[in-house]
């Protein structure tokens, strides 16, 4: 093996390595739990709980000053803060001993060390020999009957299993030998041996050059049938043993419970899936952050058929934690472990869901002007008339990727939420801040998103990913115009903003959604996520519903039509000519072709003229409300604009031509 090169001075590329590295962040990579509130004190000493087992309070303390002591790591056992020091080690040997990355704390110091560019990319030390069946045989050779005898009274495993999963026994480095294969085309092949002792640290070693992490029974569970049932274990004696007990597949990542890759969940496609982690808290955060994300998109796919995650304890308990355990310390059965599993509902994933107000119905669109509609989710008719919708991307999560007050233990979460920046952040539906999208910069946009996440001013940093965004569509709508009456109607028109879904045909829709005031304009406006399309007056009439009363209809006369509308609609007797020119002028033999559209019925204008008194207006707008089709305009009362044409100055349109009440119904 090559000598060191003597020329380089340990001692300062070790400071350098520690000066540059992110110490809190190293430590919370491997589960390291900052107290609450906490900060460094005078000299770099930061309260946080152990890494090695689990405790109520914080009992522990890393350093991240820049003194000498930088990186160390203390803990003062059950004893608490102020007692006797239980456990004093370097960062190094602590990311070794809990992590599952570095073997030892050598591998450890060389790849911090290469991370933070200290030490050279290359490795210039000879490659190590593959393992080889030879030893596997010879490590099995070594297996005395007291060492066969330990593995059945402590570990549960059989005489069988001893065999079928070629253990063995290292006597120079006095641990249990298992063998891990590589599933390939022409068979299992060997690539690690593991080394394993629950007296030493770290309880389990792997053979020097092979410490990449690997899904120990990958070879039989490439070879397992579609529909069948794998289990999921923390340990390898432990995966032994749930297969011994069910007669189910067992597998287990090696170098520990933060081992498991997630794109390993590509192997379980087509099989059931029971995870059976151990029940300490290590266990539960490794099946809750790893496990659970990593099946997550196949699982709601449907690649794999279902995912049940089984606790065989309610309690964390060093001594009561996992299948060894439950089955030999607590007397525990394969019938009982498989009459646990099928009782065990799958795991289902949840689904964000926006509880949003029940509505409040406005009569009419102008209303959302209103300040007290404002923050208020409300339901309106409105009529759409902008075609072309113009489409943004509106934010539905965001997730923190640093954050100052997050690394110093002082950050309460949004809301007053602890913990809930190291989840993505699901932004409400509806929420103004999706509202911030519409033409802004990028930067603009992370204001508003840091506004949103944090109440404290601190800026964290933010990333979107694509997947987390959705369609917002920008259309102008003004209210629901009904028949012409006597008071002049001004049209309101506003952008509304419309979320997910295609272009906004033109028509009359029903909206619900929330009213916020516009992003650059702080005008009123609507952000609705519900737009339900509603019919038109003709597309509502059943003529089913009404044969009866048309049967009658359409036995009256015309005279008696008329008799019948002046006794009981119009209120003006011996004007028949009125009431009948109103009638045909409504009911008109005309239709028009129209490409695509097919015939549709044609309209009529027609002019009464006659003296002052007679009751043309009171016929004509009595008749038109009553039937609900229709306009008219008075000749009296109506200036020569109002009937032919106006020009308009609107702020965003410019100047236009506005057609008056002749143009538009001839």
């Amino acid at each position: 093996m090559p000598q060191p090169d003597k020329k380089i001075d340990y001692y300062a590329q070790r400071a350098e390595i520690l000066r540059r590295l992110d110490i809190l962040a190293e430590y919370q990579a491997v589960g390291l739990r900052v107290a609450a509130n906490a900060g460094p004190n005078a000299d770099g000493w930061l309260k946080c709980h152990s890494l090695y087992r689990p405790d109520k309070n914080p009992s522990a303390g890393i350093n991240v000053g820049d003194g000498p002591q930088r990186g160390l790591y203390v803990d003062f056992g059950e004893n608490g803060l102020g007692g006797k020091i239980w456990l004093a080690r370097g960062i190094f040997d602590v990311i070794a001993d809990v992590g599952s990355f570095y073997v030892t704390g050598r591998d450890a110091y060389f790849g911090l060390g290469r991370k933070v560019e200290v030490i050279e990319a290359t490795d210039k030390r000879a490659p190590k020999p593959p393992p080889t069946l030879d030893e596997v045989k010879r490590f099995q050779k070594n297996l005395t009957p007291e060492i066969r005898q330990f593995l059945q009274d402590k570990r549960g495993i059989s005489e069988a299993s001893i065999a079928k999963y070629r253990l063995g026994w290292c006597t120079h480095r006095e641990r249990h030998t298992i063998p891990v294969f590589d599933a390939t085309p022409a068979g299992p092949r060997l690539v690690n041996i593991r080394f394993h002792n629950s007296k030493k640290q770290p309880k389990t070693i792997n053979l020097s050059g092979y410490e990449e992490a690997r899904l120990w029974g990958l070879d039989r569970l490439a070879t397992a049938p579609q529909g069948s049932t794998v289990i999921i274990t923390e340990g390898e004696f432990d995966c032994m043993l749930a297969e011994q007990e069910t007669g189910c597949l067992g597998v287990s990542s090696t170098n520990g419970v933060k081992a498991f890759k997630p794109e390993w969940t590509n192997h379980f496609h087509g099989r059931h899936v029971v995870v059976m982690y151990d029940c300490d808290q290590e266990g539960r955060e490794g099946v809750r952050n790893l496990i659970l994300p990593a099946f997550k998109e196949a699982v709601t796919a449907g690649r794999v058929l279902s995912l049940i995650v089984v606790w065989l304890y309610d309690n964390q308990d060093k001594e009561h934690k996992d299948l060894t355990d439950w089955i030999v310390k607590d007397g525990g059965s394969g019938e009982a472990l498989k009459k646990l599993i099928t009782e065990t509902p799958p795991y289902t994933y949840p689904t964000a869901t926006s509880h949003l107000p029940k509505p409040i119905e406005l009569a009419s669109f102008t209303q959302i002007d209103k300040s007290e509609y404002a923050g208020q989710r409300v339901t309106v008719p409105l009529l759409v008339y902008g075609e072309n919708s113009e489409a943004y991307h509106a934010v539905t999560r965001v997730r923190v990727t640093s954050c100052r007050a997050l690394k110093e233990g002082k950050c309460t979460g949004p809301q007053g939420n602890p913990g809930a920046c190291l989840e993505p952040i699901e932004v409400p539906l509806g929420h103004r801040v999706q509202l911030a999208s519409v033409a802004a910069s990028d930067t603009q946009l992370k204001g508003s998103l840091r506004d949103f996440v944090c109440d404290q001013d601190k800026r964290p940093a933010l990333i979107v990913e694509d997947q987390d965004r959705l369609t917002l569509r920008e259309v102008y709508a003004h209210q629901v115009v009904g028949p012409m009456s006597v008071d002049r109607t001004e049209l309101v028109e506003k952008p509304i903003y419309v979320m997910g879904g295609g272009l906004v045909e033109i028509g009359k829709y029903q909206a619900t959604g929330i009213v916020h005031s516009h992003p650059r304009k702080q005008q009123p406006t609507v952000l609705v996520d519900s737009l339900e399309r509603l019919e038109e007056d003709y597309q509502t009439f059943d003529p089913d519903r009404a044969r009866a009363q048309l049967a009658k209809l359409q036995a009256l006369s015309p005279q008696e039509i008329v008799q019948d509308l002046a006794q009981h609609v119009t209120r003006i007797y011996e004007r028949d000519d009125l009431h009948l020119g109103c009638l045909l002028t409504l009911c008109s033999p005309l239709w028009i072709d129209l490409p695509g559209e097919g015939r549709i019925r044609g309209w009529l204008s027609a002019i009464f003229i006659g003296d002052t008194g007679t009751g043309k207006t009171t016929i004509a707008q009595s008749i038109f409300e009553y039937v609900g089709v229709g306009t008219w305009v008075s000749g009296m009362t109506s200036s020569r604009t109002g009937i032919t044409y106006a020009c308009d100055y609107d702020e965003r349109r410019g100047w236009r031509g506005l057609r008056g009440v002749g143009p538009l119904h001839q």
